[in-house]
Formats: C-alpha cells, sequence, structure tokens
C-alpha cells in the first residue's frame, strides 16, 4: 500500500511548504493486537511530527510512533510521504482528511466544530466533463488517470495509446497503471491526486464503486481503446482555452456621409467583395489605419432594414458607438471563427 502511494508524489502534486502544519488523507485503518489503531496517512502538505496532535473529522489522538513505506520508526514525515501512524483513539473512514492541532484543547474544538457541521456536502472529485474547470493549472493543462486494465499486457497498449495525445499544450497524466480490478486503494489515490478511473476490460470491485461514490470520483470503463482514447481527447480539448480567428466576409467603400439629427451619422457604402452582414464586426480604416471597431448597428438596403448587403450593391451602415465616417474610408466586416 505506501508503495504504491508513492507513485503520487512522482508527479509532483502533492509536494507543498513542509514548514506549515501537516494535513493529508487518510487511506486505510485497522486495529492491530499490541498497537491499537494504525493508520495509513498519506501527507499533502506541512512536516508531521511524533507527539503532534491529530484531528481526523470526529476523531481526534496524539502521534505515538509513525512508520515510512520500510517499516522503520521515523520521527517526522514531509510533504507527499505515506506513514502508518499509531496513537488514534478510533478507527477514522478511509478517505477522510486528517489535520494537526497546536494543543489539545483546540483539538477538542475542532472535533466539536467537525460535529456541528458533518452534514456539510463533500467535495467531490473531477469528471471528464467539468474537467476544465476542475483541472486548469497554469498555461500547461493537465488530466490525471488511474488506469486498469484486465491483463499486463494491455496497460501499455493504453498507456501508449493515451500519451500519444499529449501536446505542448495539454498532456495525460497516468498516475499510477496496473492490471485488475479497480479496489478501494486505486479509489483513494483518485482522491489524493484528483484523477479519473479508466477501467480497459475490467471492473471496479464492489467496496471500490461504494467509496468512489461516496468521494465522488468519476470510473469510466471501456472495452474499446478507441472509445476511451476518443472521450479522453474531447477531455484534453476542454482544458485548452478556445482559440478564436477573425475571417473577413466583406469589404466595402464609404461613398457618402449621411445625417440622422444632430449627432447620428451613416455611412453610405459599396460592397466591393463579399457582404456586409448583421451579426459581424466591423472595422473602419481610413489611410490604412483602424479608427474604429464595432458591431453592426444598423444596415439599410435604401430605407429597408436589411440582413445583409452583397457584392455590387449600396446601402447604409452604422457601427455601433461610432459617428466618424468619411468618404473613402474602408469598412471590413469580420466573424469570429473558433480554429481550435
Amino acid at each position: 500500500m505506501l508503495e504504491n502511494l508513492i507513485v503520487v508524489a512522482e508527479i509532483g502534486e502533492l509536494k507543498a511548504d513542509p514548514d506549515r502544519d501537516a494535513r493529508g488523507v487518510v487511506v486505510e485503518a485497522r486495529r492491530e493486537k499490541g498497537r491499537g489503531t494504525v493508520a495509513t496517512m498519506l501527507i499533502q502538505t506541512g512536516t508531521l511530527h511524533v507527539g503532534d496532535n491529530v484531528v481526523v473529522g470526529g476523531i481526534r489522538g496524539r502521534v505515538k510512533a509513525m512508520f515510512n513505506d520500510r517499516g522503520q520508526n521515523i520521527k517526522t514525515a514531509g510533504p507527499s510521504l505515506p506513514v502508518e501512524l499509531l496513537g488514534l483513539s478510533e478507527l477514522p473512514e478511509a478517505g477522510s482528511i486528517f489535520e494537526t492541532a497546536p494543543d489539545e484543547k483546540t483539538a477538542r474544538q475542532m472535533v466539536d466544530d467537525y460535529e456541528r457541521s458533518r452534514n456539510d456536502e463533500r467535495a467531490g472529485g473531477p469528471t471528464l466533463e467539468d474537467v476544465h474547470t476542475r483541472m486548469q493549472i497554469g498555461e500547461v493543462k493537465s488530466l490525471n488517470l488511474i488506469v486498469k486494465t484486465d491483463v499486463q499486457g494491455t496497460v501499455e497498449a493504453v498507456r501508449g495509446a493515451l500519451e500519444r495525445l499529449n501536446s505542448e499544450e495539454s498532456r495525460v497524466n497516468i498516475v499510477h497503471a496496473a492490471s485488475g480490478s479497480i479496489t478501494e486503494p486505486d479509489i483513494l489515490l483518485a482522491v489524493a491526486s484528483q484523477a479519473i478511473v479508466i477501467g480497459f476490460n475490467t471492473q471496479p470491485e464492489t467496496g471500490a464503486r461504494a467509496l468512489a461514490n461516496k468521494e465522488g470520483i468519476e470510473i469510466r470503463s471501456y472495452d474499446v481503446i478507441y472509445h476511451l482514447t476518443e472521450d479522453v481527447e474531447q477531455a484534453l480539448e476542454g482544458l485548452l482555452e478556445p482559440v478564436y480567428e477573425d475571417v473577413l466576409e466583406g469589404r466595402a467603400t464609404v461613398r457618402a456621409v449621411f445625417s440622422l439629427g444632430r449627432r447620428n451619422k451613416v455611412a453610405g457604402i459599396y460592397v466591393n467583395d463579399g457582404a456586409v452582414t448583421r451579426g459581424t464586426t466591423l472595422r473602419l480604416l481610413r489611410g490604412g489605419k483602424v479608427i474604429a471597431s464595432g458591431p453592426v448597428g444598423s444596415l439599410k438596403h435604401f430605407k429597408d432594414d436589411v440582413r445583409e448587403v452583397a457584392t455590387g450593391f449600396e446601402g447604409g451602415v452604422t457601427i455601433d458607438g461610432h459617428t466618424d465616417y468619411q468618404e473613402g474610408d474602408i469598412i471590413e466586416a469580420y466573424r469570429s471563427e473558433r480554429v481550435r
């Protein structure tokens, strides 16, 4: 168990400030004769010391002893390290968050506060649908996955297919990949690393499914590799900010300027190329420089409101928020299109 949890640290997601109070997640807990409650903890931030007051939900205790993944007795444990901890008064639930308190009085208060708010809704893990908002980190976007397959030979095939989806802008982070059914430890890894669990030709165990539902972890099952890569590719596309490009739809020359009252003016245009259409963005060019830009305010052919004025036709147009037009000005109509 402890060896598997070290995988999370390797992707760098759990490294944090070692000088703050320790905080992390309970991976599993059991009772052992002669040792009492033994809890496997994954420290996410801060440093845990023997003697610290620890609070896990409505359970508190003092760290009596800690053991690393080699079974060695240790006095301190920093960020990203999994440890076995002795000293809790009761068995905490797997997936619970543990925190340290400066003294016993504060620990009691934290337990009381938890009891008063125990019905608060817990936050779930990401899904492929909402991964854009949950997994956006800096300029490089990543999607954390835990992959389980039916046989070992399939593991590398699936890993390779997923890693081929990586680009300079987005990537797949495979936190853990192995053969076998999806187990509770897989779900706990997903909790700690905010990952989505992928099963290929394999299914979650009953306990794993129940834990995933409780923790809000998404499990996706596939038996066709194309369907798997297609879904992940779409999720990666969602991680990227959409890129839009202005496409020129029409170009016109201002041949006259008409006044409508004291303030309002209309540009009388002749469309040289394409069309000037409602819903486009207009740019007013004078001497090769952009003087104004904005959406179509009004568009007319003679006195009639029209949807567009096409090549070879005359019309009257206004740019929303702009009134300064001169004969010889060029008006270009652009439509913004998503290119990726």
